[in-house]
């Protein structure tokens, strides 16, 4: 349960790196979880693309949010990001321009 919550943090962080509102996370293409689970006790939406790398960066690599944040830090106004997702059992690549 904590990974669950700890990565969601990570896309949490991302997003506002990227001066993104959690909404504006559906209009990079993301979709999200629209099923309810309750997992010890907690009720979780579930479901939904799940977020694996970013810029080639896995997110289960070691350091992977600071590696990220690195990267992204390095790029331009305008310069484009690549996030894959696993999508209905298929991977998916998004892309995206920094504001």
């Amino acid at each position: 349960m904590a990974r669950m919550n700890d990565t969601w943090a990570r896309v949490e962080q991302w997003g506002r790196r990227m001066s993104l509102e959690p909404l504006d996370l559906w209009f990079l293409g993301l979709r999200a979880g629209t099923l309810k689970a309750t997992i010890e006790g907690q009720t979780l939406t579930v479901g939904g693309d799940v977020i694996l790398q970013v810029q080639g960066i896995p997110l289960s690599a070691e350091n992977s949010y600071e590696r990220i944040q690195d990267r992204l830090s390095r790029l331009r106004s305008g310069a484009e990001v690549t996030i894959t997702v696993l999508r209905a059992g298929h991977l998916v690549e998004l892309k995206a321009k920094l504001p």
